[in-house]
């Protein structure tokens, strides 16, 4: 603990203690010439507060500086000795990260009689304001400090203690950049059954004047709870964004003088205050700074959470916002990597609150003014009317309308449907938009059919509309795209989204944010159907646009970096994937938040390069985060969550533990099926991995017939997706497990000319079901062929996976088998060496 900790105290240096002319002079020397107290031996005074003086000290054991707070000397009657014990009892329950750790708490026996003290960690910062200026951080970074101090001081809130001098000096930044809470000196317990409310008595001024609460000015004890935290911390975000109070007080003010001016004084509006912050960022902090505390946020979990939802561009709560408010909110998150996986709504699981997924387009500014007048009272109309719309569907979710019930957010979207399908608004256009707006969500909530039929419907309203309608077409042709890849992409899709690329760029223009839209999302069917260097066409194409053209923070350019990822796997450039996801992963970590729905689709990719690249505990590690959030931010049976779990399965069969992969592997079988075809490249990939996990512990008639099932419907659906590929695969080495050696082979040719057409002659695929068909000729005893097929795969397998990856090593394994079969134990012995061949 240092010195900002305390009221009205700056670090007293060796020449201001000898000069310094106080009241408690000869109790403060006093006690420095005690030297200890208990274990601890007193070095300094670093500074004083209201009820006490704080000195640097050195503990015994364990070898350590502290900060020990002591009463002041005189002040611990018995009912301030209650308060200081209570103090130390509250700060004991508080073990949080951004928040300065209480290691003692006592009254010690000495000669200057008892003296009451604490032993706190001594945190080596600066206060937050003079962190924020001399690093000159920009607002995100501000705002990312503001929203870990709210967590700390939320921790505290749940233990039962409201801090009530919240204040920047009070919040030191250390070295590594933590912030960190200090001096919970002055809390209330919030214990009434222990006598809690009377350890602050009536009228008793605790706290410092331009932070303290409303409530706090009056003096009155029951009225303060955890929300005149959040009002002082709302003042702590206005002055860290402005550089100034919201309310000034006179220098010296007296509480009187205070509460008056408190009366007399409006608040000014941050956005007043610091033009920038306007809008949302000024919702926010008035939100905080309301002179009433029911109209606060109700705890400070809620204030960091809005400020987090500032910063991954979603709509905040701090206002019902207004239809522009939430279009603009949901296209800027809408196009956000869907690459690696479908769209993820977080705003939506915290409020259900509709984004509309309809963006309009500035109108020219070369029309007459009055087609300008006309278009923007047109677009006001239709910004009303889609509010009001979205009034009404919001009130199915009202207590009253749920007779008392906790109401999901799928109903809340199946009971707008109900209202858009019997009382659609009249306006053709406002209707396009609702039907498109509650598709996006079914989209994002992985239910695929409600999403297609409330794109048709949006469809046949905007079906005789001029040219007003052409943005929202252009949004209800993408929207459909993104729901028929997810299905599965075909050649079909592929054209569309190539005529809408070429749509979009003729009636917006090569350079608007939707062109670059389109494109990634061709990218993305291109592909899902493995013509990746296609696919990375569109993808660097987004990422190659100047910055005058598409700016560098634009969503567009983190889908396409994601999908590019995602493509370099495809193609077998698991080095070159891994090194693009990594450096995505901590970006978006930083920027977004770790449970962003973006952030863990980049984590739980950078867990399949990992994995492929042979670290098997990384990976899994990947996973369990990426599963972990994903079943908590978009629900245990979400398609993205679904992907994680079956990734998950896949690892853990290769890691020897089918049996543990079993259970979850027919959990997820009956999941997809709920939602998708059986063809569908998801539930082909779950069946598959489900044999696979029967034939290694040895339910080998089970995982012959679902391997068999699966290939029959990939015949019958013509499916040639690569993660299908592998069924024959594995069909084929269960064939060759029980000596089946020509069915094997049968199995093994088709497959390899299958993965060679679609992936290269040179895929990673490609060699290792060639590797296995080595085995297999192996076993036939036609060693030639063997001997040439596994030499061949084993040096491009090293070269594409590394010499001590796991597929390498096997294939190091069966040259050696070869050799001893055929009578050469010197070469096999080579080449069970590491790093033979």
């Amino acid at each position: 603990m240092a010195d900002e900790s305390l009221d009205n105290t700056l670090p007293l240096t060796a020449e201001q203690l000898r000069n310094r002319q106080s009241p408690q002079r000869a109790d403060e020397a006093a006690i420095l010439k005690l030297e200890r107290l208990g274990d601890f031996r007193l070095l300094s005074l670093i500074g004083q507060g209201g009820m006490g003086s704080v000195y640097l000290a050195e503990q015994d054991n364990p070898t350590r500086k502290v900060a020990i707070k002591l009463m002041r000397l005189g002040g611990h009657d018995a009912e301030s000795e209650q308060r200081f014990r209570r103090e130390g009892a509250a700060l004991a329950r508080l073990d949080h990260p951004g928040i300065a750790k209480v290691y003692a708490a006592g009254v010690a026996d000495t000669a200057l009689g008892k003296l009451p003290y604490f032993a706190m960690e001594y945190v080596d910062g600066v206060n937050l304001l003079a962190h924020a200026n001399s690093h000159q951080l920009d607002v995100p970074t501000r705002l990312r400090l503001m929203a870990s101090i709210c967590s700390a001081v939320q921790h505290a809130h749940q233990r039962g203690v409201v801090h009530r001098d919240l204040k920047p000096g009070n919040i030191l930044v250390d070295s590594e950049g933590q912030p960190r809470v200090l001096d919970f000196g002055i809390a209330r317990l919030m214990d009434e059954a222990e006598g809690g409310t009377r350890l602050t008595q009536m009228g008793e001024l605790v706290g410092t004047l331009p932070y303290m609460s409303p409530e706090q000015l009056q003096g009155d004890p029951a009225s303060v709870d955890t929300r005149a935290d959040v009002y002082a911390l709302g003042v702590v975000l206005y002055e860290l964004l402005s550089g100034r109070l919201p309310r000034e007080f006179e220098p010296n003010t007296s509480l009187v003088q205070a509460i008056t001016s408190a009366m007399r004084l409006s608040q000014v509006p941050l956005s007043k205050a610091n033009p920038a912050c306007k809008g949302e960022l000024d919702t926010i902090t008035m939100k905080a700074l309301a002179e009433d505390p029911t109209q606060r946020y109700a705890s400070a979990s809620e204030l960091g959470a809005d400020i987090e939802r500032y910063l991954r561009d979603e709509p905040i709560l701090a206002r019902s916002p207004s239809a522009w408010y939430v279009t603009r909110k949901f296209a800027r998150r809408h196009s956000a990597l869907v690459a690696a996986t479908t769209i993820g709504v977080l705003a939506l699981m915290g409020s259900t609150v509709f984004a509309v997924n309809a963006a309009w387009k500035e109108r020219d500014a070369r029309q007459a003014a009055e087609q300008a007048r006309q278009a923007a009272e047109r677009s006001a109309a239709i910004s009303m009317s889609v509010q009001g719309f979205m009034d009404d569907m919001l009130m199915a979710a009202m207590p009253e309308a749920a007779l008392g019930r906790e109401v999901s957010v799928r109903e809340v979207v199946d009971q707008a449907g109900l209202l858009l399908r019997h009382s659609p608004p009249k306006d053709p256009l406002v209707a396009a938009e609702s039907a498109l707006a509650l598709a996006s969500i079914n989209l994002a909530l992985g239910r695929f059919e409600p999403a297609q039929q409330l794109i048709g419907t949006a469809r046949s309203r905007l079906a005789g509309l001029g040219v007003e309608a052409n943005a929202t077409r252009i949004e209800a042709a993408m929207l459909d795209i993104k729901v028929r890849t997810a299905l599965g992409a075909d050649e079909k899709t592929e054209q569309d989204a190539r005529a809408l690329v070429v749509e979009v760029k003729k009636t917006l223009g090569a350079s608007d944010p939707l062109a670059f839209d389109a494109g990634n999302l061709l990218g993305e069917n291109l592909m899902r159907q493995s013509k990746f260097d296609e696919a990375n066409v569109q993808f660097r194409h987004t990422l190659d646009a100047p910055t005058s053209v598409l700016p560098s923070d634009n969503p567009a350019r983190e889908t396409a970096l994601a999908n590019l990822a995602v493509s370099l796997r495809g193609a077998g450039d698991l080095k070159g994937a891994a090194e693009v996801l990594t450096s995505l992963e901590k970006d978006l970590s930083a920027r977004r938040g770790a449970d962003h729905p973006g952030t863990l689709s980049v984590v739980n990719n950078l867990a399949i390069a990992v994995q492929n690249s042979g670290d098997p505990q990384q990976a899994l590690a990947l996973y369990d985060r990426a599963f972990a959030g994903r079943s908590r931010v978009l629900g245990p049976d979400h398609p993205d969550t679904l992907n994680v779990l079956q990734n998950r399965a896949t690892l853990l069969i290769q890691a020897g533990k089918a049996a543990e992969a079993e259970p979850p592997l027919r959990q997820l079988l009956a999941s997809l099926l709920k939602t998708r075809q059986n063809n569908h490249p998801a539930v082909l990939v779950a069946m598959n991995s489900l044999a696979y996990a029967l034939e290694d512990i040895g339910k080998l008639g089970e995982a012959e017939q679902i391997y068999r099932d699966t290939l029959a419907i990939q015949r019958q659906a013509k499916t040639a997706h690569p993660e299908t590929f592998g069924t024959r695969n594995n069909l084929a080495m269960l064939l060759m497990r029980q000596d089946k050696l020509a069915l094997a082979e049968q199995e093994f040719v088709q497959i390899i000319e299958l993965a060679t057409e679609h992936l290269g002659a040179e895929h990673p695929y490609v060699m290792i079901f060639s590797n296995n068909y080595g085995e297999c000729l192996t076993r036939m005893r036609r060693y030639a062929e063997a001997e040439a097929m596994l030499l061949r795969t084993h040096a491009a397998l090293s070269k594409s996976m590394g010499a001590d990856n796991a597929r390498t090593t096997k294939a190091r394994t069966r040259l050696a088998d070869l050799y001893d079969r055929t009578g050469r134990p010197d070469v096999a012995a080579k080449w069970r060496e590491p790093a033979a061949g």
